[in-house]
Parts: structure tokens; C-alpha cells; sequence
């Protein structure tokens, strides 16, 4: 496998190697959650464990905010990502556990029978609906999840009631 660098060293030598010139990643910053609660520089296919950074994010008595101390800060918080990266040494993303993206959610908001296959599929199973009458979202509208149903790509799905329905339906959030 090919690794690229920003500047021609080879990583697997110097892993900090790519974060010489770190403005040309500044446009494609993504971050992860993993392990332990971990922040992790995603580039290419390794993580950077800044956690550190985290260190100077304001501690919080109850009643606890209702935003994400970390997101609400996140601008303040990329050059201090970006220093943090050129100090660690990368670790594999595919030794690491990336868990949900957003540590605590306040509320996950979901959506019933969000696109007309899925409707016409409900209307033709009985499994499905159950008796029920089943309308379109724009009158049905929308429900709430568990915020404990969130979990990142890591984790597996545990399906506790085997000999019942289960829709096998992957959630996206933004």
C-alpha cells in the first residue's frame, strides 16, 4: 500500500510527517470520537489522538449546558487541533474503535416512513403496521429515539428480541 505525505517522507517513518504543512488539510478537517472517549484528526487512513485539546474546554456544574462544550468551541479549537497533530504519532485507523460522533445528544430526531418505498413496502406488510393506518411523514410527522440508541460505526447492532421484527435501517445525522 502506497502512503502519501504532504511534504515526501515516508510516514511509517515519521508519522507526524503529513502535519508539516497542515493548510492543506485545513478545508477537510475531520474529527472522530474513539477508544476511550478519544478526539482523533482523521487523515487518510490514521488518527491523530489530540485529546489533550480537550483539556481546555470550560468543566460544567449541574445543571449541565445544553450544547456541546466541544462544538460550541470548535473554531477556537482547530489551530490547537491542527499544533496537536504535528506532535502525535499516527495510529491506524483500523486499530482503533471510532465511536458515535456526538458524545451526549440531547435529542435524536427521527422520521417514520421517510421515502415512498417505504411506504408502499409498510401498506403491503401487515408485520409492518400492525392494523395501523400508515400515512405519509407530512402527516404522520416525526418521533424521538433513545438518545442511548446512538453508536458509531464500530459497534455492532445487538438485536435483543430475535423472534420479532426488527427493520434493519441505518439512521444518518447531521
Amino acid at each position: 500500500m502506497a502512503l502519501s505525505t504532504l511534504d515526501g517522507v515516508d510516514r511509517r517513518q515519521s508519522p507526524s510527517a503529513k502535519f508539516r504543512d497542515t493548510k492543506q488539510y485545513e478545508g477537510s478537517m475531520r474529527l472522530c470520537r474513539f477508544n476511550d472517549n478519544r478526539l482523533g484528526l482523521v487523515v487518510e487512513d490514521q488518527v491523530f489522538d489530540v485529546s489533550d485539546v480537550l483539556d481546555t474546554l470550560p468543566q460544567y456544574r449541574y445543571p449541565l449546558p445544553r450544547f456541546d462544550p466541544f462544538i460550541a468551541r470548535l473554531d477556537e479549537l482547530m489551530p490547537q487541533i491542527h499544533a496537536r497533530a504535528k506532535n502525535v504519532k499516527a495510529l491506524p485507523l483500523s486499530n482503533i474503535q471510532i465511536l458515535s460522533p456526538v458524545a451526549s445528544p440531547g435529542k435524536i430526531i427521527a422520521a417514520p416512513v421517510n421515502y415512498q418505498k417505504h411506504l408502499i413496502e409498510a401498506r403491503a406488510d401487515p408485520g409492518i403496521h400492525h392494523a395501523n393506518q400508515i400515512a405519509e411523514i407530512q402527516k404522520v410527522g416525526l418521533f424521538l429515539k433513545a438518545t442511548s440508541s446512538l453508536i458509531g460505526p464500530s459497534h455492532g447492532v445487538v438485536i435483543r428480541h430475535s423472534e420479532r421484527r426488527n427493520e434493519r435501517t441505518a439512521m444518518t445525522a447531521f
